[in-house]
């Protein structure tokens, strides 16, 4: 069997059937669609099911409620086929997908494979496509992987896994598993560990995906008030990752670094001004305070030089020791992702 494709359910009766029928309806055959049902609550067991009844190609698996990270790890540790592949219960894959994936596969065999997806935003309204997908790519051995390290990872498609297709031998040989002790950024760590085992790679510029936002309760949509302990796990795991490069000079991983925490902490400000975050400005700029405490790193403008204008920005203003000018910056922000036209539409 060539592909496993693994999906990870739970309550999600309303629309995972377009889902799965996206794989079904491939025109490539040779491969296993494994649900793994974590729990549901609804009749998104009882659809899992019917779909098995009908198609041989559908194996599913119930487990009590653990999370998608578990759920995806066991559909992992049961997935037979050559290669992983993974769809959110939302999401789409184009009906070309698998056979575009398998010939680029004979044609240039790699342990690790990313390719582009379409953004499909959905509203009473309308519906609005954007189409993204990476310029072609190919690492041919771990060297060159390293010495593009920083391009790889800082890139804006290599985050999730969702438009992702993994040897399935890497993965298992390594013991490589979705964290399960993270809900924000588990897929990150997860391609990190996977690139770090990989001795090749490939950018693939052909969107196979349909990535569907419909839901304006997503995770990084609402005030998290517990988003600052999940992000520093993350933090730390990328930059132990990137310190391990020999090829790449320590002081602009440094720089990488540093920036990484900035953004990390603006994220967490940015929340501050949700309507569910029910603070005071005393708290707002305490909690400015305490987190810049938290901050291990000390930067220089020397740091800077090796950081595009847009990077270098947050990292300047965190430099500031007054947490006011801090707060003020982070409203800007907040104001131009959250409630800026302009925003929205490139978003």
């Amino acid at each position: 069997m060539y592909f496993s494709i693994v999906m990870p359910i739970y309550n999600a009766e309303k629309y995972m059937e377009k889902a799965i029928n996206s794989v079904l309806m491939q025109n490539y055959n040779d491969f296993e669609l494994i649900l793994v049902d974590d729990g549901s609550t609804d009749e998104s067991g009882k659809i899992t099911d019917e779909f098995s009844e009908k198609d041989s190609r559908v194996v599913v698996l119930h487990q009590k409620n653990s999370g998608p990270a578990t759920a995806r790890n066991t559909g992992i540790l049961n997935a037979k086929g050559e290669y992983l592949l993974f769809i959110d219960t939302d999401d789409e894959f184009e009906q070309c997908a698998f056979r575009s994936i398998y010939e680029q596969l004979k044609k240039e065999p790699v342990d690790f494979l990313c390719f582009g997806y379409k953004t499909v935003k959905k509203s009473l309204k309308k519906e609005n496509t954007i189409d993204l997908k990476p310029k072609y790519k190919l690492y041919k051995t771990i060297e060159e992987i390293l010495k593009e390290q920083l391009s790889i990872v800082n890139s804006f498609f290599f985050s999730v896994v969702w438009n992702k297709v993994y040897k399935a031998s890497v993965i298992k040989d390594n013991n490589i598993f979705m964290k399960d002790d993270l809900y924000i950024g588990e897929d990150l760590c997860f391609n990190l560990e996977v690139l770090e085992k990989a001795k090749n790679y490939c950018e693939l510029d052909k969107s196979l995906y349909k990535y569907i936002v419909q839901n304006s309760n997503s995770i990084c949509m609402r005030y998290d008030p517990n988003k600052f302990e999940q992000e520093i796990k993350v933090h730390h795991f990328r930059s132990d990752y990137l310190r391990s490069n020999r090829f790449i000079p320590s002081e602009q991983i440094n720089a990488e670094i540093h920036y990484d925490y900035a953004r990390m902490c603006f994220a967490c400000f940015m929340d501050m001004f949700r309507n569910e975050c029910s603070w005071t400005l005393k708290e707002k700029i305490n909690y400015i305070g305490e987190l810049k405490k938290h901050n291990r790193y000390t930067y220089s403008k020397r740091d800077c030089k090796y950081l595009t204008i847009e990077k270098k920005i947050p990292c300047i203003i965190f430099m500031f020791r007054n947490r006011y000018i801090i707060y003020f910056f982070s409203y800007l922000l907040y104001l131009f992702k959250f409630k800026s036209k302009l925003y929205k539409e490139k978003a």
